[in-house]
């Protein structure tokens, strides 16, 4: 069970997902930028159950436009997907953390975003867990930051990366 974040509002995996099904596109995604207000919402409400956050990850992946997933994360998102990386982390739920690892792989992230918390400490310190798939998940997970690292600073890390420093 993940920390509580106030009342907590008793829904059933299948509740929720008749309550957020509007929002949803044809292959479970989110439809429009304009349905991202109202699930980042949900996400911060009603994401206190394993299953509730597994939900709303199975969303996001399910996500592919990229406008979309940029307005969902700059709405809060990212920082609410950091709080639940450490959380499980610390829980050492390997498969959630997969499933964590597969969304933070897949979103449009900005050099911002990495400058902002410590996920990406924290995902590269995952490249050394004992469970294989979140070695593997992680490490591809930190190439593609470095790529974007890269292409931004013309191939040299900048230091003052505050979640970067210690890579």
């Amino acid at each position: 069970m993940v920390k509580s974040k106030g009342p907590i509002i008793s829904l059933t995996g299948e509740q929720l997902l008749n309550a957020i099904s509007l929002f949803l596109d044809g292959d479970g995604g989110l439809k429009s930028v304009e349905d991202c207000v109202k699930f980042n919402n949900c996400m911060k409400q009603l994401g206190v159950t394993v299953e509730h956050i597994c939900l709303f990850l199975n969303v996001i992946n399910s996500t592919h436009d990229e406008a979309v997933l940029s307005k969902l994360l700059s709405l809060g998102a990212w920082a609410t997907l950091h709080e639940w990386l450490s959380e499980f982390k610390e829980l050492n739920e390997t498969p959630v953390l997969v499933l964590l690892l597969e969304t933070f792989q897949n979103l449009p992230v900005s050099m911002e975003m990495l400058k902002a918390n410590s996920t990406a400490k924290i995902i590269k310190g995952l490249s050394k867990h004992t469970d294989e798939e979140i070695k593997q998940k992680s490490a591809a997970t930190v190439d593609k930051w470095m790529q974007l690292i890269k292409s931004k600073t013309g191939g040299v890390h900048q230091l003052t990366l505050t979640p970067l420093k210690e890579w």
